[in-house]
């Protein structure tokens, strides 16, 4: 079991894979993915492209927080 602080190499692929999806989901901005979705198709462009983008602010910090967890209670 790696020691605190050290769960880098542990996990690589985890986090090579991790960074993967964040940079598909990036990408997926770039690419105007969110024509794929009916709802933004009747949105402006530059609406859609905001809501989509804003989406994945949340998305972002539930992955995040997930990983790290809550902070620890000390004492």
């Amino acid at each position: 079991m790696a020691q605190q602080g050290s769960a880098m190499p542990e996990h690589f692929f985890f986090y090579v894979g991790l960074a993967f999806i964040l940079t598909h989901e990036m990408d997926a901005i770039r690419l105007k993915e969110w024509n794929i979705f009916p709802r933004f198709l009747r949105l402006p462009e530059a609406t859609a492209y905001l809501i989509f983008t804003a989406i994945h602010v949340p998305l972002y910090i539930l992955i995040f927080w997930g990983l790290i967890g809550p902070p620890a209670k000390v004492g």
